[in-house]
C-alpha cells in the first residue's frame, strides 16, 4: 500500500481516521490494528456466514480462475464483454474508481492507464492472484482485503 493512500482511508468499524505505524495500519482513537501483507491491508476481523463460505470458495478457486474463465469462454463461445460496459462507464482522466469484488483483477487492463485504481475482496487467494495478473500487466492498482459491507474508505473518495 501506498503511504499517500492513507489518506482516503478509515476505520471499516468505527469511521474514524487511520495511522500507518510500524507496519500496521492502525486506529490512534480505538487502538485497532490491521495488519499489512504483502502490501495488502487486511480489514477483516471474524468472517462469518455467507462471508465465510463465499470467502473460502474463492480462496480454493484462486489459482486456477483465470485459466477456468478463459476456457468457460472459448468452449461455449461466449464474447467478453468488459471493454464494452467499463467504456460505457463515465470516468474522468485521473479519477478514483473501486472495484469491490476485485477478484483476480480481470477488469483492470481496461481502465485508462490515468485511473487511480482502487481493488477490495474478500478473498485472499484471489487478492494475491490480481496483485501478480496487475504486476505482470504492468499496471498500477491499490488493493485491500475487506468486506463490501464495511468498506475501509472514507466518504466521497470515489466519484
Amino acid at each position: 500500500m501506498r503511504a499517500e493512500c492513507l489518506r482516503y482511508l478509515c476505520d471499516p468499524n468505527t469511521r474514524q481516521p487511520l495511522e500507518l505505524t510500524q507496519g500496521v495500519v492502525r486506529n490512534p482513537e480505538s487502538g485497532a490494528r490491521y495488519a499489512i501483507r504483502d502490501g495488502i491491508p487486511i480489514f477483516l476481523n471474524d468472517v462469518v456466514g455467507s462471508n465465510r463460505k463465499y470467502q473460502a470458495m474463492y480462496d480454493r478457486l484462486a489459482p486456477g480462475y483465470d485459466i477456468a474463465e478463459r476456457l468457460y469462454k472459448w468452449i461455449f463461445r461466449k464474447p467478453d464483454h468488459r471493454l464494452e460496459y467499463i467504456s460505457e462507464l463515465v470516468i474522468k482522466p485521473g479519477a478514483r474508481v473501486l472495484e469491490v469484488s476485485v477478484g483476480t483483477g480481470a477488469n483492470v487492463p481496461y481502465f485508462q492507464k490515468d485511473v487511480e485504481f482502487f481493488g477490495i475482496d474478500l478473498s485472499w487467494g484471489m487478492l494475491a492472484k490480481c496483485k501478480r495478473n496487475i504486476t505482470s500487466w504492468h499496471q498500477d492498482a491499490q488493493l485491500f482485503q475487506g468486506e463490501a459491507e464495511r468498506l475501509p474508505f472514507c466518504d466521497a473518495v470515489f466519484r
